[in-house]
């Protein structure tokens, strides 16, 4: 049985969960990803967009996996629209290292975010990611600047 191309696009998004968002590497963004695709930035962003390179993707996921420890994600909602896939998801986690300047505070965090990806050719052409920053700003004893 031939697989839909939304089939495709979900088990590539699946993957990513699995191996990238809750594995234990980096090193699979070079066979999800297109060398240069798009990361569209969000507007509730607090920091400059992933630029559109690999590097930079595996720099942001490494930032997330050392400041959390034991970092899980859940897909809590999942849309497959052909070469598209949207997806609701909770991510939960320990604040064991350093994130964004914001030493170690121990505590657990539990955010919500929303996620966009284009396939094309067996690989990630865009991506828009979008976390509940001010909610874990604040989980992290950070007041949010929302004014911005």
């Amino acid at each position: 049985m031939v697989r839909t191309d939304a089939e495709d696009c979900e088990a590539l998004f699946e993957r990513e969960v699995a191996e990238l968002w809750n594995g234990d590497g980096v090193d699979v963004v070079d066979e999800l990803y297109a060398p240069e695709f798009v990361a569209s930035p969000t507007p509730d962003d607090d920091w400059p967009a992933v630029s559109t390179d690999r590097s930079s993707l595996k720099a942001a996921h490494r930032e997330w996996n050392d400041a959390f420890a034991a970092l899980e994600t859940e897909v809590d909602g999942l849309v497959v629209d052909g070469h598209t896939v949207h997806a609701q998801w909770r991510r939960t986690g320990r604040h064991e290292g350093t994130f964004r300047g914001i030493a170690p505070t121990g505590n657990d965090i539990a955010v919500s975010g929303y996620s966009y990806r284009r396939e094309r050719g067996g690989q990630f052409v865009e991506a828009t990611d979008q976390t509940e920053m001010p909610t874990l700003l604040s989980q992290l004893g950070v007041e949010a600047d929302l004014e911005h």
